[in-house]
């Protein structure tokens, strides 16, 4: 039977999907301090192949810990779907993203040691996930105060990436203790006392299946 040729544009994005993969591997056995070479010996590729699909090793990480992100996303999506409220929808993936060490250690270190790399313009823009597009929306609805929203989204994630950080060093620190970051997470965005505590200590939705590595 005849096999179908692949183009060029099928071998490129699965020559990159093989990179990323592999940068993911690699920083979350290693950290961020791992070398474009350690990286194509994962991949099974040249080093020319690596700098042939990104600029450089600030680049593949910055898509990485893009590609994370989104593959998180997408995960969480079938829970989240079923929630109309925004608040309640921002609480709630709050509350996975904190539980992330649990549930996508490899996602949480690329996540956690890569951020950096991801500010630049080129994927900054493709970095609005579930998080801002539920602010943005919320601020929508009146379900939050839009005054100063670029810096409470900064906040808001920055507190989020750094709970994640904390439970990747500190693994005794319980899942639940995110809870609390989420409600002051409902408090900077505007949520009453009371509502904010209630938003993020409520019972979560069942979680979707984790897939295997």
């Amino acid at each position: 039977m005849e096999t179908k040729r692949r183009s060029r544009a099928e071998r490129r994005e699965e020559i990159d999907h093989a990179l990323v993969h592999a940068a993911r591997h690699c920083v979350a056995e290693k950290g961020p301090d791992v070398s474009i070479h350690d990286v194509a010996r994962e991949a099974g590729v040249s080093v020319g192949t690596v700098y042939n699909h990104f600029e450089s090793k600030n680049d593949l990480f910055a898509a990485t810990a893009v590609r994370s992100f989104v593959d998180f996303s997408g995960w969480a999506e079938p829970a989240l779907a079923k929630i109309d409220d925004p608040a309640l929808r921002l609480a709630t993936f709050g509350r996975f993203m904190t539980r992330m060490p649990d549930t996508h250690i490899e996602h949480a270190h690329v996540i956690w040691h890569t951020q950096r790399f991801v500010w630049g313009p080129k994927y900054r823009e493709s970095e609005e996930g579930e998080l801002e597009r539920d602010v943005r929306k919320g601020i929508e609805v009146g379900r939050f105060d839009p005054y100063l929203m670029e810096a409470k989204i900064t906040t808001i994630l920055g507190a989020m990436l750094h709970f994640i950080g904390l439970r990747i060093l500190h693994p005794r620190i319980p899942a639940k203790a995110g809870d609390d970051v989420i409600e002051i997470v409902m408090g900077v965005l505007g949520l009453p006392a009371k509502e904010a505590h209630e938003i993020s200590h409520g019972k979560l939705p069942r979680r979707p299946p984790v897939p295997a590595n």
